[in-house]
């Protein structure tokens, strides 16, 4: 048999009985007695002798706690059972990979996206998840972990690589959490592919190297270009233009080969990467080589690799330094061809098509420099040769403004496209039901139409179109929703606009998607304001029309003068004619601090420009001004004249001077 402590101790050890409320009735008090009758887990003790009434009271009050205690323990397990099916619902749902691991890596739990993350089934979990971390990534992805596991919260960006093959960079975002199985800590973690988001901004990188590689070239090209004009060495010149090809373009090697009068043999004139005995020493064939076939296409012709061309010999020269890839350019002389430009590479290179336009924008102003030393030769040997000289050189700057503001309309396309890739990131994402009330309003949405996500939450979409298009737009949808297509844009064939929360209208793109879930339907509308990409297609026309007066003046200028010259009115030796010719050669260098100034937009846009005071007079200025108009008077029979100042008069200006005389000469 058992005694009382015994019962009660068995009692409470039994699956059924265990609930049973257990009341003990005996003659002892002592405290071991009491304290031994409580452990055993009895529910409350009464000494002998009983009393009926205080026994029937305890009991009455121990089976009323018991069911107090029934009660509440069954809300608690009816509320965690809800609040567990809430976080299955949303640990299924979520579009975002969530998972459970412990500290030693193993996955104890992954929603569906999370298995379609790593193209896993569910067989995945209780495998270790180290697996599908890439190896460079793996050591810190069990550094996160462990740390996660120590009661940390922690982030990482990291590349995984699924069962498929599949490689995908994500960001994960985890917590502690503790393990109610064994009471230890493991990791709950969030995380998102990230992967289109890397690859935008490795296409926003590669468009600013893009475009700091284009201002680097056409600053390369207006630099050599003021230096053809200054320098009358032809070597040196030649020296600075494989200097500032070799890095503008980072490249190993770059040359010029001039064509020697034999026109069978080519000398090395410049380089950069030869060895120094070569330059202006080695002579190299030009049969049947790629110099040959440069200069008898007349055209650049780009090698990807020297090992396996057909269209030529390979030249000794590269083969004994190991060149597989490059680009190879014509010079063009005054009355044939002068040689080539061209670059080279050890390792294999693809060449864009930018980078040939930069090696053609160097060789013509090599091409002009070697004109312009010839036609500064041919001056002393007569009037006509001189007047043939500055007419084909003149010609050849128009030909180069028309290049450069070829190349300046396509790097504002490129910034555009830049622009709209940037914009991207704040477009507006609408979600409607049915009705056509709003049930999701993003940032985006929040920044373009200036409601906040409470104020436009359950509202129609109509609080956000002009009342004008607000039936056209509801029949739009409607008749979408009963298509089999599940996305479309939305105002193909005429602008669409939004109005914002100020009343304010503004165009816009947009396009809509469906969502079809058992008898609802979801619309969505993806919209983004083009207000200041009008904005900026109007300001480019703007700022075109501006560059191509601006250019106009001076070539103006050269014209007029170079005309007077033509005529033979005045005669070139004249005082006269050499200051026509003066006024052409101050036009030219205008000119080409026209362009340098319009490649330095950037610069001074980002504040690294500084505009100096300086003091100029007044008479100087608009006596230049009157220089370079003059041959426009004289040609079109106008008197130019000029009050005498009675004193000194000295202006100061945040400019420089040729600003003040462009301003004179316009007006």
């Amino acid at each position: 048999g058992f005694n009382g402590i015994e019962l009660c101790h068995q009692v409470r050890n039994h699956s059924r009985w265990s609930l049973l409320p257990v009341l003990f009735l005996t003659v002892h008090n002592e405290a071991e007695t009491v304290n031994q009758v409580f452990n055993v887990g009895a529910d409350d003790f009464v000494s002998k002798p009983i009393v009926g009434p205080e026994l029937v009271t305890r009991i009455v009050n121990r089976l009323e706690r018991i069911n107090l205690i029934r009660r509440m323990t069954k809300e608690r397990e009816k509320r965690h059972k809800m609040e567990s099916e809430s976080w299955r619902t949303i640990f299924k749902a979520s579009p975002e990979c969530i998972k459970l691991v412990d500290a030693e890596g193993t996955l104890l739990g992954i929603n569906p996206a999370g298995l379609a993350m790593i193209e896993a089934d569910e067989t995945a979990i209780g495998q270790n998840i180290y697996a599908v971390i890439s190896p460079e990534y793996r050591q810190a992805f069990e550094d996160l972990n462990k740390s996660v596991c120590r009661g940390n919260k922690e982030t990482l960006e990291f590349e995984i690589i699924g069962l498929k093959g599949s490689h995908r960079l994500v960001e994960t975002h985890g917590v502690p959490l503790l393990n109610p199985e064994n009471g230890q800590l493991m990791q709950l973690a969030v995380t998102r592919d990230i992967t289109t988001q890397k690859q935008i901004e490795a296409q926003r990188e590669q468009i600013n190297l893009l475009l700091k590689a284009k201002v680097q070239q056409q600053a390369s090209v207006a630099q050599l270009g003021q230096l053809a004009l200054l320098n009358q060495d032809i070597s040196a010149l030649m020296d600075e233009a494989v200097a500032l090809v070799a890095q503008s373009l980072n490249i190993e090697f770059c040359h010029i080969l001039e064509m020697l009068p034999s026109g069978n043999v080519m000398l090395l004139r410049a380089g950069i990467g030869w060895e120094e005995g070569l330059i202006r020493q080695a002579l190299l064939s030009f049969n049947d080589s790629l110099t040959s076939n440069t200069l008898l296409t007349k055209e650049p012709v780009i090698i990807e690799d020297l090992r396996q061309e057909t269209r030529f010999n390979s030249p000794t020269l590269l083969e004994e330094y190991g060149i597989i890839s490059g680009v190879s350019v014509p010079i063009f002389g005054v009355d044939s061809a002068y040689g080539v430009l061209g670059v080279y590479s050890p390792q294999k290179r693809i060449f864009n098509q930018d980078d040939v336009y930069f090696l053609q924008a160097i060789a013509n102003v090599l091409s002009g420099a070697i004109e312009k030393q010839h036609i500064e030769t041919s001056l002393r040997q007569g009037k006509e040769e001189l007047e043939n000289r500055v007419a084909q050189r003149t010609v050849e700057l128009v030909e180069m403004n028309e290049r450069l503001q070829l190349e300046l309309t396509e790097r504002q396309q490129a910034q555009a496209q830049f622009s709209g890739i940037v914009e991207i990131a704040s477009d507006a994402i609408i979600s409607t039901d049915s009705n056509q009330r709003i049930t999701l309003f993003n940032q985006g949405a929040e920044r373009i139409f200036g409601y906040s996500l409470k104020e436009a939450l359950g509202k129609p979409l109509d609080l956000l179109l002009p009342e004008g298009s607000v039936e056209a737009h509801r029949h739009h949808v409607t008749n979408f929703g009963k298509s089999s297509t599940p996305s479309r844009k939305i105002g193909e064939r005429r602008e669409i606009y939004g109005k914002r929360k100020d009343g304010s209208v503004f165009p816009a793109e947009a396009s809509i998607s469906t969502l079809k879930l058992d008898d609802k339907i979801i619309y969505t509308v993806y919209l983004q304001d083009v207000s200041n990409r009008k904005q900026i297609e109007r300001m480019k026309n703007e700022f075109v029309s501006v560059v191509s007066h601006e250019l106009r003046t001076p070539l103006t200028s050269i014209h007029g003068s170079l005309g007077m010259l033509a005529t033979g009115l005045i005669p070139a030796n004249s005082e006269d004619g050499k200051r026509l010719v003066q006024i052409a050669t101050d036009s030219t260098e205008r000119l080409v601090r026209l362009i340098s100034d319009i490649l330095d937009i950037e610069r001074i846009e980002s504040g690294k420009v500084t505009m100096c005071k300086q003091i100029y007079q007044v008479s100087e200025l608009i006596a230049q001004a009157i220089d370079i108009t003059q041959p426009l008077a004289d040609k079109a029979q106008v008197k130019l004249s000029v009050e005498k100042f009675t004193n000194s008069i000295r202006i100061r200006c945040r400019s420089r001077c040729d600003r003040i005389i462009q301003v004179l000469t316009i007006y």
